[in-house]
């Protein structure tokens, strides 16, 4: 009699356990299934991001203000440029002044952040996978081990879109690349010459003339962030060390005012600007660019990041169409002073063709599109 009470017994648990069983086997075969589709991402595309919660990014009350925020165990900081008005281009009498910088009025009615540096190596592993640096993959660890401060080279224009799009959706916010406007309004500061700060490019950055050695671990010889002086609102290396992609395509100005240009609407090749530890000084100015076509890689060649304020109510998150202002051009050879609004203190086309295959288009996504479009982010209600 016990012996067949035990049996039972044995029989009654096994029949119990096997709900538990076939939730184990399931949850194992998820698991399996996201690693198994964790491994299948595409090489040089960043890992999968969540849909992060809205995160609310208020504007600052000065030029230079700071903001930080931290990702990946890592300080980014981010300084105010405020809405304002510049003269973007350079004078005919600016040395080394090429004929694609024609000098106009330009008019931004938008405030933003801008990243204090350029995006580093080690903000670059925060983000992207390691294996996807376009170099090998035990290089590419060596080189960030030893040099999480220097700045990170041989980005493609989309691989840059790609950090910011992942970076997005991380946090919650809206990071973009600068348009060319942007770029040289944050660089300026106010000033109106070839090269911000003081004025000497030897005190702001590194160009091929305060480059006297290479580092053998960092091909292009670009030196850690931030070692030289920054501009007049708390901005570095915007002058040299490495060059630096911008969000439209290259064209040349036609010398009318504008508000809020976004670049030409066609064109197959990108824009990069500031120059690099590989450029002499007219290349590193203010006002210089150089045509790119968006595949281009070189370890010279790096970004940093804007982060976009919340919009006021009725307000697009991102730019909108470029609007042209119906005035005269300025007189010829003379160069308006800037008038940031709330700042009291303050290259030839290179004949480069896309690879065959390769679509310019693909590359260059339209900053006009609103953030949730673009990015996937759930903005909060207002």
């Amino acid at each position: 009699m016990f012996f067949r009470r035990f049996v039972a017994f044995l029989l009654l648990f096994a029949i119990s356990q096997i709900p538990l069983a076939v939730a184990f086997t399931i949850r194992e075969w998820e698991t399996i299934s996201v690693i198994v589709s964790a491994g299948s991402e595409r090489e040089g595309e960043p890992r999968a991001a969540p849909k992060a919660k809205h995160r609310r990014i208020a504007p600052g009350k000065r030029a230079g203000d700071l903001k930080k925020l931290r990702y990946g165990g890592l300080v980014y900081r981010f300084r105010w440029c405020p809405p304002g008005e510049f003269t973007m281009g350079s004078p005919e009498s600016e040395r080394g002044r090429r004929n694609d910088e024609a000098a106009h009025r330009v008019r931004l009615t938008r405030g933003f952040w801008i990243l204090e540096s350029e995006v580093t190596q080690a903000m670059w592993k925060s983000v992207m996978e390691p294996g996807n640096y376009a170099g090998d993959r035990k290089t590419a660890k060596n080189i960030f081990k030893s040099y999480r401060v220097y700045p990170m080279g041989y980005v493609g224009l989309s691989e840059a879109r790609s950090f910011c799009e992942f970076l997005s959706k991380e946090m919650g916010c809206l990071f973009l690349l600068p348009t060319e406007a942007q770029w040289e309004y944050a660089c300026r500061a106010g000033t109106i010459g070839p090269f911000a700060g003081t004025g000497n490019l030897a005190d702001l950055g590194w160009s091929i003339e305060q480059t006297d050695k290479k580092d053998e671990a960092n091909p292009a010889g670009a030196h850690r962030v931030k070692t030289k002086k920054p501009n007049a609102w708390g901005i570095f290396d915007m002058h040299g060390n490495l060059s630096e992609w911008v969000g439209g395509r290259y064209g040349p100005y036609d010398g009318r005012p504008q508000t809020d240009p976004l670049g030409p609407r066609e064109g197959e090749n990108g824009v990069t600007r500031g120059g690099s530890v590989r450029d002499n000084s007219s290349e590193c100015r203010s006002a210089s660019r150089a045509a790119r076509p968006p595949l281009f890689h070189d370890d010279s060649l790096g970004f940093r990041i804007l982060l976009i304020p919340d919009p006021e109510p009725g307000e697009s998150p991102v730019l909108s169409e470029p609007v042209e202002e119906n005035a005269s051009e300025p007189p010829k050879g003379e160069t308006p002073e800037p008038k940031p609004a709330d700042s009291p203190d303050t290259a030839a086309p290179e004949e480069n063709a896309l690879p065959d295959g390769g679509e310019a288009d693909d590359l260059f996504l339209d900053p006009e599109l609103e953030a949730s479009e673009t990015y996937g982010i759930e903005r909060a209600e207002r």
